[in-house]
């Protein structure tokens, strides 16, 4: 795995899920009201295992 990728893996893992929504809701599959859901539960998700210590990389 290059270097950029590990230090950057929190970055990436969220813009991958914005982006996820919102390709989603731009083809109509989603509403905006479900959009606006899901990105929250993304967004404590992610919150969460922040706080937990899983993006802590192994020195």
């Amino acid at each position: 795995m290059p270097t950029w990728i590990r230090n950057h893996r929190r970055k990436i893992t969220v813009l991958s899920a914005v982006l996820l929504i919102v390709l989603l809701g731009l083809t109509g599959v989603l509403t905006k009201g479900v959009a606006l859901v899901l990105s929250l539960m993304v967004l404590t998700f992610l919150y969460k295992l922040r706080q937990h210590g899983t993006y802590t990389v192994n020195q």
